[in-house]
């Protein structure tokens, strides 16, 4: 029953399949600076704990994400 409830999780939401450190290489790479125009308010690691609670979860815990937010 546990399989099945999994493969049906990763079904309805296949980012699960993705390892947390493939995830952490993609922040890394959205927050590296002068990526985003000046004209942004929120600061690309804020962004990224706006979208699901996954990705609040996996930006949190990542403190070189956070070193350089002003």
């Amino acid at each position: 029953l546990n399989d099945q409830i999994l493969r049906c999780e990763v079904a309805l939401a296949p980012y699960k399949k993705i390892p947390k450190e493939i995830w952490l290489y993609i922040f890394e790479l959205y927050c590296q600076p002068g990526r985003l125009s000046t004209c942004v308010t929120w600061q690309p690691p804020v962004v990224l704990t706006q979208v699901c609670s996954a990705w609040r979860q996996i930006a949190i815990s990542m403190p070189k994400l956070w070193s350089d937010v002003h």
